[in-house]
C-alpha cells in the first residue's frame, strides 16, 4: 500500500488501521522471539527511523504486556517497528539492482524495503561485518552506483509493516518463521565480508656481532620518528626487538644509551618537522586516562583526567580545547595555534562517534538497575549510591561513564543522623497538607525516569516564594545561575534543561499557549531540535524531561493539559515585624543542608522498599510520581493514605482554577448551579452563557463566538472532569454540532465549596 507524503514528514501518524496493524505485528514478533522497538519521525534526519525507546539502555520490547502499554503511551507518534540483528545476519540491498550482481541466491527471509530489500541469512562467527561492502569491481565494470551493507549485530532493522519516508510500506517476501529456517549466507557475499590484511614486510632477520649496534641504531631512529613523545613505547619496542633479532642480545644498559642519544639527536629534530597538531594527538593518546566516546545524543564526549579526578567533558566545548592546550604546554612547553586546534578537534570527534563506543550520560542524578545515583560533583569525583539498604558516598571511578558536569555546581557532602521536616520552617506554606506534599515530594526528584509533576508555588508579594526557590533548587541541584528569570521563548529554556537536571523558573506573569505546551513536555517528556551546542549551523536532537519548581504571584495557568501536571502550592504573606533578614536565613539552611540532603537519600531509600506494597489510588496524571510522593509521605510519618487524600484536594483546586479563570468556565460553573445539564449548540451555549454572568466584559478572544468556545470547552475538559463535569460533543449533524454537559451528582457537586 501506498500513502500520499507530502514534502514534510508528519509527526503523528493518523491512520488508525496502520496503527493497529503495526502493534499487532509488534505482538506476532515477540511471540516469535523477537525483540521489538517502535520507532517514528526523525524531523533531522526527514525519516522513520527514529527509536521512541531507550533499547540500547534498556532492551527491547520482549511481551505482549510490554508491546501493549508501551503502544498505548505512544500513541500516533508510532510509525513503524524494527527489531535489532541478533542472531542472524542481515543483508541490506539498498538499490533494487543490487541482488542481481549475485547469481542463484538461496530463498530466505525477506521483505521489500522503501529502496530494496532486506534478507536474513543464518549467523555466522566468521563474519563480523558491520556496514556498508565494497562494491567497487561491480561499479567499474557496469558503470552505475551498487549499494550493499552486511550486519551481524549493534544495527536496528525495520520490518513490515512499517512506513518508509516514500511513502511505500514495508512488506515480506518470504516471512519469518523462527531463525532455523534461515539460509546460510552466500559465498559469494561473505568473500566480500573478508577485511583485505595489509601486507607487511619480512622482519625475521637476524644479526651477529659486529652489526648490532649499527641495527639496533637504525631501528631506534625509525621507533623516534613513529613515536614522538612516547619515551615508554620506543623502549618497549627497542628492547623486544634486541632479544628477537641480536644474537646474542646486547645490554639493557647498551641498548638505553642508543634510546638517549636517538631521542636527544632525532627526537628534537622529529618535533620540529611535525606538526604540533599530530604531537598534540599523540599526547592525548598517550595518556592512560584519556577515552573518546559518544553519549546517547551522539555528542562526542572525552574522558579527561584534571585536578586529580577523571570528568567527561564535551570534546567540542571550551572546557576540552583549554584542557588541550593546556596539555601541549607541559608536554612541550610551547603553546598550539587555533588551527591545529581545531584539527585536533575534529578528528577526535570523528573517533569518538565512529570508533568509541555509547555510554549514557547525565546531569546530577541517574538509575541504573536497582540503584539511584547522585553526583557530588566535588574535587574528589564523589558520588552517592542510594539503594534499599540505604546510601553512601563511592568513588566516581566505579562508574566513571555515568555523570557529567554541565552549569551544576558542587552539592555539599551529605550528613547522617537529619531530617526532612526540617526544612518545613523555610517554607513558609501555611496549609499543612501543602507542607506536607511539598516535603514528601522533593525525594522523588532524585528519580530521573518517571514523569515528574511540576511544583507551582504562588502567593503575593514578599512572601518569600524567590527564597524558597533557590534553597529547593540549591538542595537538589545546585547550578551556576541558579534560578532562571521567566521564559519569553521555548528556547532559552531548553538550552538551561540540557545544562542541569532541576528547572526553576522565578516570578511567571504570563504562560502562553506555546509555553505551556512546554511546561507539559518538560514534565512528561518531549525531544527539541536546535543547533548544537558549540556550532554555529549543526542541528542536534535533544531529549528532556526534567523536575521544574515555578513561581508567580497568580497560578498563571488555564489550559488544563498543564493544569493536570502541577501541583499548587500557596505561600502566606509575612506579618509585620516577623521577617527575618535574607542572610540569616540562608545561613541556616546552609547550617542545615548537609543533614537535609542525607534525609533526604534516607528517605528515598527506605521509600523503595515501602512503595513495593502500596497500590495507585489517585487519578493524578503523573501516576509513578504520585506513588512514590506516597511511599515518602509513609516513611515521613504522614502516612500514603493523607499524601493521597491531599493530592486528590490540589487535583480538584487545580481544576477549578483552571476553570474560573476564564469567562466561559466562569459563567459555565454558575449556569451548572441553578441547572444540572445543558444540551444545544455551541452558539445556543454562548447566549446562555452570556445571559448568565452579563456583567463580564466578553470582547476577550477567550470565547468571543461559538468556535472559540468550543475550543476552549476541549481545552478545559479534562479539568471539567475532575469536577464531576462530563462533556460530550456529539456527533456534527450538518453545520452544527450538539453539545451535551451534565454534572455528576447534581446539585450535590461540592466544586462551589472552593
Amino acid at each position: 500500500m501506498e500513502i500520499e507524503m507530502k514534502a514534510s514528514l508528519a509527526i503523528i501518524n493518523t491512520d488508525t488501521e496502520h496503527l493497529k496493524e503495526l502493534r499487532e505485528a509488534a505482538l506476532d514478533y515477540v511471540g516469535k522471539g523477537l525483540g521489538v522497538v517502535p520507532v517514528g519521525c526523525n524531523q533531522k534526519t526527514q525519516d522513520y527511523k527514529h527509536p521512541l525507546i531507550k533499547w540500547r539502555e534498556d532492551g527491547p520490547l520482549r511481551t505482549e504486556s510490554e508491546v501493549n502499554r508501551v503502544f498505548d503511551q505512544l500513541g500516533g507518534k508510532v510509525f513503524g517497528i524494527a527489531t535489532f540483528v541478533d542472531g542472524y545476519t542481515l543483508v541490506d540491498f539498498d538499490t533494487k539492482d543490487t541482488p542481481k550482481l549475485f547469481n542463484g541466491l538461496e530463498p530466505t527471509v525477506s521483505f521489500e524495503t522503501g529502496n530494496g530489500w532486506h534478507m536474513w541469512y543464518a549467523a555466522d562467527s566468521a563474519i563480523t561485518m558491520n556496514g556498508p561492502i565494497d562494491l567497487s569491481e561491480f561499479e567499474k565494470r557496469d558503470g552505475k552506483k551498487y549499494k550493499l551493507e552486511v550486519y551481524t549485530s549493534k544495527r536496528l532493522d525495520i520490518m513490515p509493516p512499517s512506513l518508509h519516508h516514500s511513502g511505500v510500506r514495508y512488506k515480506w517476501a518470504e516471512p519469518f518463521e523462527d531463525f532455523s529456517g534461515l539460509a546460510k549466507l552466500p559465498e559469494s557475499i561473505a568473500r566480500l565480508c573478508v577485511k583485505k590484511k595489509k601486507v607487511e614486510k619480512d622482519d625475521s632477520s637476524v644479526v651477529s656481532e659486529g652489526g648490532r649496534h649499527a641495527a639496533i641504531l637504525q631501528k631506534v631512529v625509525k621507533l623516534c620518528r613513529d613515536h614522538v613523545v612516547n619515551r615508554t613505547k620506543i623502549e618497549t619496542l627497542a628492547q623486544q626487538w634486541n632479544l628477537k633479532h641480536c644474537l646474542p642480545p646486547l645490554d639493557d644498559e647498551e641498548v638505553e644509551k642508543v634510546i638517549d642519544w636517538a631521542i636527544e639527536n632525532v627526537e628534537a629534530t622529529e618535533l620540529e618537522k611535525q606538526s604540533k597538531g599530530k604531537k598534540l594527538q599523540q599526547i592525548l593518546e598517550a595518556d592512560i586516562n584519556f577515552a573518546l566516546f559518544h553519549d546517547q545524543e551522539r555528542v562526542g564526549y572525552a574522558r579527561i583526567f584534571f585536578k586529580n579526578r577523571s570528568v567527561n567533558v564535551p570534546i567540542q566545548s571550551p572546557e576540552f580545547k583549554d584542557y588541550a592546550r593546556y596539555v601541549f604546554y607541559k608536554e612541550t612547553g610551547g603553546s598550539i595555534s587555533n588551527l591545529q586546534l581545531e584539527e585536533v578537534i575534529s578528528l577526535c570527534s570523528a573517533k569518538a562517534l565512529y570508533e568509541g563506543g555509547q555510554k549514557s550520560l547525565y546531569h546530577r542524578v541517574a538509575h541504573l538497575g536497582e540503584s539511584f545515583y547522585y553526583d557530588l560533583n566535588n574535587e574528589a569525583g564523589e558520588i552517592i549510591k542510594i539503594d534499599e539498604t540505604g546510601w553512601s558516598i563511592r568513588p566516581g571511578i566505579e562508574t566513571p561513564f555515568l555523570f557529567k558536569a554541565g552549569s551544576g555546581k558542587e552539592q555539599v557532602r551529605p550528613e547522617r543522623g537529619g531530617d526532612l521536616k526540617d526544612f518545613i520552617p523555610f517554607l513558609n506554606i501555611d496549609d499543612s497538607d501543602e507542607q506536607m506534599l511539598f516535603i514528601s515530594t522533593l525525594p522523588v526528584r532524585i528519580i530521573r525516569e518517571i514523569d515528574q509533576s511540576i511544583a507551582y508555588i504562588y502567593g503575593p508579594a514578599g512572601s518569600g516564594k524567590s527564597t524558597l526557590l533557590r534553597m529547593t533548587k540549591d538542595l537538589l541541584d545546585p547550578s551556576l545561575g541558579g534560578i532562571s528569570m521567566p521564559i519569553k521563548k521555548v528556547d532559552d529554556a531548553v538550552t538551561y534543561l540540557s545544562q542541569s537536571w532541576v528547572f526553576a523558573n522565578d516570578n511567571i506573569s504570563r504562560i502562553n499557549d506555546e509555553i505551556s505546551t512546554f511546561f507539559c513536555l518538560v514534565a512528561t517528556g518531549g525531544e527539541s531540535s536546535r543547533r548544537k551546542l558549540y556550532t554555529d549551523s549543526e542541528i542536534t536532537v535533544f531529549s528532556y524531561k526534567n523536575p521544574a519548581y515555578l513561581t508567580g504571584v497568580n497560578v498563571e495557568v488555564y489550559r488544563s493539559d498543564l493544569m493536570s501536571r502541577l501541583i499548587l502550592f500557596k505561600t502566606k504573606a509575612v506579618e509585620a515585624g516577623s521577617r527575618r533578614g535574607g542572610s540569616e536565613i540562608e545561613n541556616l539552611f546552609q547550617e542545615l543542608k548537609p543533614k537535609l540532603l542525607g534525609a533526604l537519600f534516607d528517605t528515598l531509600a527506605k521509600a523503595m522498599a515501602v512503595k513495593k506494597s502500596l497500590s495507585q489510588k489517585t487519578e493524578f496524571r503523573t501516576a509513578d510520581f504520585a506513588l512514590w510522593g506516597a511511599a515518602c509521605a509513609e516513611v515521613l510519618g504522614y502516612g500514603a493514605e493523607r499524601f493521597e487524600k491531599a493530592l486528590q484536594t490540589v487535583m480538584r483546586y487545580g481544576a477549578y482554577d483552571a476553570v474560573y479563570s476564564l469567562s466561559a468556565g466562569r459563567a459555565l460553573l454558575e449556569m451548572l448551579d441553578i441547572e444540572n445539564s445543558f444540551t444545544g449548540t455551541a452558539a445556543q451555549l454562548l447566549r446562555k452563557l452570556k445571559d448568565t454572568d452579563g456583567g463580564f466584559e466578553w470582547g476577550e478572544d477567550v470565547a468571543k463566538n461559538p468556535a472559540t468556545l468550543g475550543k476552549k470547552l476541549r481545552e478545559l475538559e479534562n479539568s471539567l472532569a475532575t469536577l464531576g463535569i462530563f462533556v460530550d460533543f456529539g456527533k456534527r449533524t450538518g453545520s452544527e454540532r450538539t453539545l451535551v454537559i451534565k454534572k455528576q451528582g447534581g446539585n450535590d457537586s461540592n466544586y462551589g465549596s472552593f
